[in-house]
């Protein structure tokens, strides 16, 4: 039997972020930011 990854409820918010993205910059705490369009998305390493 085969598992499948879990869905996260807010995905579809993450793609609409990351389509409507226009700039990626790096923030004072070492993050990503992705913008545009009204959406951002901020991503950490761990």
């Amino acid at each position: 039997m085969r598992c499948l990854p879990a869905i996260p409820a807010r995905l579809d918010e993450v793609f609409r972020a990351l389509d409507s993205a226009d700039r990626a910059v790096r923030t004072p705490a070492n993050a990503i930011e992705i913008s545009g369009g009204g959406h951002s998305l901020t991503l950490f390493s761990q």
